[in-house]
């Protein structure tokens, strides 16, 4: 399968033994999106599957994905790692 790299990776921190996740492509996004996000999902996590589903048909920048999925971690609660 060909991946779509957006730039800059995306380091999360979660868990209560602070376990760190790099994110480097927009399916990686899509599958933590889906799969293991926490419960806590409001508009930005709608908005960040929808761009990064764009972004997975081209039809969007990765850019955008990486910037819309930066958001939703933060409204979930979730730590990021610059």
């Amino acid at each position: 399968m060909i991946e779509t790299y957006w730039g800059n990776p995306v380091t999360l921190i979660e868990g209560p033994g602070e376990q760190s996740k790099t994110i480097t492509t927009v399916e990686q996004a899509l599958f933590r999106l889906g799969k293991r996000w926490p419960d806590r999902r409001g508009p930005k996590h709608r908005r960040a599957v929808d761009y990064a589903r764009a972004a997975c048909e081209c039809l969007t920048a990765p850019g955008a994905a990486r910037q819309a999925f930066i958001d939703a971690a933060e409204e979930a609660g979730l730590r990021l790692v610059a």
